[in-house]
């Protein structure tokens, strides 16, 4: 039976398919499961060797984290729908470099790496493609590298918060921009690799400035254009 068009586009947006054509896609959702999970669930665990499945979000929001060698867990990354859980294990078969827990009840694409396999050996140019938008995301990553390198932690601050609210936000009204995830100082910390204190300091410097607020606990992009032209400031 052929797919349905909504998996067919669902799994288009992934962007490790997202060279695809409509036939190649067509034998990547008939290999897809779809699953849902509650909060708190773990997706899976840093270091596990058991599961190299590849997940794609559908619905909800799941957070990213990994443990230093002292054993102190990090904040590294969001997940909202659109976005691949797991792929590096996926690709290489190796263990999972971080844990993933949803943090609302979510709904997944499981793909087996087994069954990418099977559809691999038959359809190389597959592999060829997956190659190519592989390349686009170390070019991200190298991006993210040079804000790390180049900006101080006010603008690597400024131009996460311009993420999430593209990513994880919801409109208040004309201007304002609320992110759905409550985020503690300490996460936002780790995700623009800056100590707690600094991340609290920059925070209160742009709600003095009127650029972002506190709404029960979640925070409030008041002006994303200030944020830009403070990133480019920097």
């Amino acid at each position: 039976m052929k797919p349905s068009e909504p998996v067919r586009e669902q799994i288009r947006r992934m962007w490790l398919f997202s060279e695809l054509t409509d036939t190649e896609l067509d034998m990547v959702a008939q290999i897809a499961m779809r699953r849902q999970h509650e909060r708190g669930k773990v997706i899976m665990r840093q270091n596990d060797l058991e599961d190299t499945d590849l997940y794609c979000v559908l619905k909800g929001h799941l957070k990213v984290t990994a443990c230093d060698a002292r054993g102190d867990e990090l904040l590294i990354n969001l997940l909202h729908p659109g976005d691949l859980i797991g792929e590096i294990s996926f690709l290489d078969g190796g263990a999972r470099s971080a844990t993933v827990t949803v943090l609302d009840r979510c709904e997944l694409l499981a793909i087996r790496r087994g069954d990418f396999g099977r559809v691999l050996a038959t359809h190389p140019r597959i592999g060829e493609k997956l190659l190519t938008a592989m390349a686009s995301v170390v070019r991200r990553l190298t991006d993210r590298a040079g804000d790390s390198a180049f900006l101080d932690v006010r603008g690597r601050l400024a131009k996460r918060l311009i993420e999430l609210s593209e990513l994880i936000g919801t409109s208040l009204d004309a201007q304002r921009v609320v992110l759905k995830v409550k985020l503690s100082q300490q996460e936002l910390g780790d995700m623009v690799q800056a100590t707690r204190e600094s991340v609290n300091k920059c925070l209160r410097e742009l709600a003095k400035n009127g650029l972002i607020e506190r709404l029960g606990g979640r925070i409030v992009i008041v002006d994303r254009e200030r944020l830009r032209a403070l990133v480019a400031a920097a």
